[in-house]
């Protein structure tokens, strides 16, 4: 790891003041952790570009600082170094997982670039908790060394998911009681036309099978067109949710709409099935006087 500051972009200096979002900001107002490796570290996938290649200046960086400094392909970036300035173009573009738990940097150069430079080392690594000392015999055994316990910071995030997955949860419930409700409150609307279909079916000769059949069928399609919508509706203001706002890819279209599917059913059958029991145990007679 070798820390640099970014001065440059295109031989253009570059200030904090310079970018509009508080983020990018930031990261030029600070040390950039900078390595050099020829080889594409785990956890690493190529989005654009070419990866790293013989000696010559070049960068690899992560394809999210990128678009928060809006960088692309070909730009040339000035890092100082202990007093010395790099200078090289972004050949390609990557993408992390930064779930992984590794070592992960923003940009990578060739090894002939940084390998002269000042620089530290830092990895990462599972300590089991019947092992609980290791970090600090490691620290009394290595004194320049520098121990960081992330569980605690892992414990509090879990905690902060879990409330929020809670709060999703009644959210959710509260949302799937309001949309049987708002079914419920549909059919009833039109149940004035129910009640004089049957009726004209019941006239002539209709048995209650094959009005529960229509029933049924009148549900399911009521039930796809329904799930499909919200599905896809959730699906997409998940989808913004994560590109916008928290800033992570969501893949799941499948499973909402799945989801939605699965609970427009299970609503529209609980909204409509009281109702259209009434309807098909009722006689032609009482169906017309129901229906004015």
């Amino acid at each position: 790891m070798v820390r640099g500051r970014l001065t440059a972009i295109n031989e253009r200096d570059v200030l904090p003041n310079d970018f509009a979002e508080d983020n990018a900001r930031r990261l030029v107002d600070r040390e950039f952790n900078l390595s050099y490796t020829d080889q594409l570290p785990a956890g690493n996938r190529l989005l654009a570009g070419e990866w790293i290649k013989g000696d010559a200046p070049q960068i690899s960086m992560e394809t999210g600082i990128a678009k928060t400094l809006k960088l692309k392909l070909g730009d040339t970036l000035t890092f100082e170094v202990a007093g010395e300035s790099i200078t090289a173009p972004i050949t390609s573009l990557r993408k992390l997982d930064w779930g992984s738990m590794r070592v992960n940097f923003f940009v990578i150069m060739p090894p002939a670039q940084l390998s002269s430079l000042p620089q530290s080392w830092i990895t990462s690594c599972y300590q089991a908790p019947s092992v609980g000392s290791l970090d600090f015999q490691l620290s009394q055994d290595y004194p320049n060394l520098t121990v960081v316990d992330v569980s605690a910071s892992l414990g509090q995030i879990q905690d902060v998911l879990n409330k929020l997955s809670a709060a999703l949860g009644l959210l959710f419930g509260l949302t799937l009681s309001a949309a049987i409700l708002v079914l419920m409150a549909a059919m009833m609307a039109t149940q004035d036309q129910r009640y004089r279909n049957a009726a004209l079916l019941k006239a002539v000769g209709a048995s209650r099978a094959v009005l529960a059949s229509i029933s049924r069928f009148e549900l399911l399609v009521v039930d796809l067109i329904s799930g499909v919508l919200a599905g896809l509706a959730s699906g997409l203001a998940a989808w913004l949710l994560g590109r916008y706002v928290m800033e992570i890819e969501f893949n799941a279209f499948g499973q909402a709409l799945m989801m939605g599917v699965l609970f427009g059913v299970a609503a529209s059958l609980a909204a409509g099935y009281r109702s259209q029991k009434r309807i098909q145990s009722a006689t032609a007679v009482e169906c017309l006087r129901e229906s004015y």
